[in-house]
């Protein structure tokens, strides 16, 4: 059976790195990624590896990154919609927290806390998770 899975900032990497390196596209119908950083984020770039590794592959052109934006063709399979901040300073700049493949949507908040805090921004994910 097929799944929907949603992954919110650093979740949406552990969900990528499930769906591309680990067969999980195989078994998923739909990825919806808010507030991920999937191109990284100056925010993580003077953060040293040995200090906090996780946060650290977030950086902009990080091996992980490259890793996962040099094939996409097990994720093209797939419908994958992005949600992203416009004003978010955890994944800076906002505009860039968007899968290449897919549809893109900014969501009217001001913090990257917003996109699953805010009443509104919870209105707008919920008509797309439970969409189809």
């Amino acid at each position: 059976k097929s799944i929907d899975i949603v992954g919110f900032s650093m979740g949406g990497l552990i969900c990528r790195l499930w769906l591309q390196k680990m067969g999980g596209a195989k078994r998923t119908h739909r990825f919806i990624s808010i507030g991920c950083p999937h191109k990284g984020t100056y925010s993580a770039q003077l953060v040293p590896y040995f200090l906090l590794p996780g946060v650290a592959q977030m950086k902009r052109s990080s091996s992980l990154l490259l890793d996962l934006n040099s094939d996409l063709s097990s994720i093209k399979t797939i419908i994958c919609i992005s949600f992203y901040c416009r004003w978010d300073l955890m994944v800076f700049p906002g505009w860039e927290a968007s899968l290449p493949i897919g549809k893109c949507f900014s969501v009217p908040v001001i913090s990257h806390r917003g996109l699953v805090g805010n009443p509104r921004a919870l209105k707008i994910l919920t008509r797309a998770i439970l969409s189809d």
